[in-house]
């Protein structure tokens, strides 16, 4: 489901947070991972659906969270690790 529009102010004043159609998206590496939040709507309680894509755009990694906060820091922290680890010299990995 699309983000409620009172969410998508929020999303737009984090850097590096684009929305479109209705859809949260953290990318801060052209060509790097980037994460996808949306709205999932189960009976009566909202949670959000956080997906973390690779440079090939396949779905690596998905998590609920119960909160718009807490699903674009989850976000915002998956992307900025792998990012991370395939930026860093592989001498430094071990």
């Amino acid at each position: 489901m699309h983000l409620p529009p009172e969410s998508i102010s929020t999303v737009t004043q984090r850097p590096n947070w684009t929305v479109t159609n209705g859809h949260a998206t953290f990318a801060p590496l052209s060509g790097g991972w980037r994460a996808i939040v949306s709205l999932q709507r189960l009976a009566s309680t909202d949670s959000y659906h956080v997906a973390i894509v690779d440079r090939t755009g396949a779905v690596r990694f998905t998590m609920e969270s119960a909160s718009l906060e807490d699903a674009l820091r989850n976000a915002e922290r998956g992307v900025l690790v792998r990012n991370a680890l395939r930026l860093a010299p592989r001498a430094e990995r071990r």
